[in-house]
């Protein structure tokens, strides 16, 4: 169960209510629309409101892979951070260090000459 409590989460109840008022929307204008020219055929409303959920499912799908898509980015994004603050401190330590041996053989080079 908390797993399908998750995915309302991600989904969002916002989503779920908007394809059920297209759901409900193209049962009623299909309808009222075949009603215009006679009896309505229950079977072609059935189908229409198929193809809307198919359709409201497809696109919460697409958003649900972006959703994700987006996270793996994220977390793409603060390893690579890391990373390159792991470097740059590598680099700041032997750059210290090699500066620290040239100047000491800078001094001993000083100390030489003034003797």
């Amino acid at each position: 169960m908390n797993s399908g409590d998750n995915l309302i989460e991600e989904i969002g109840i916002k989503d779920i209510i908007f394809s059920l008022i297209m759901i409900l929307s193209a049962i009623v204008i299909t309808n009222r629309w075949l009603s215009r020219f006679g009896e309505s055929d229950p079977l072609i409303i059935l189908a229409s409101a198929i193809l809307v959920g198919a359709l409201g499912a497809m696109i919460l799908s697409a958003d649900l892979r972006l959703r994700r898509i987006e996270r793996l980015v994220e977390s793409g994004d603060r390893s690579l951070r890391s990373s390159i603050q792991d470097v740059e401190d590598t680099m700041d330590q032997k750059l210290n260090a090699a500066i620290q041996n040239i100047n000491n053989r800078l001094g001993e080079i000083s100390k030489r000459i003034y003797r």
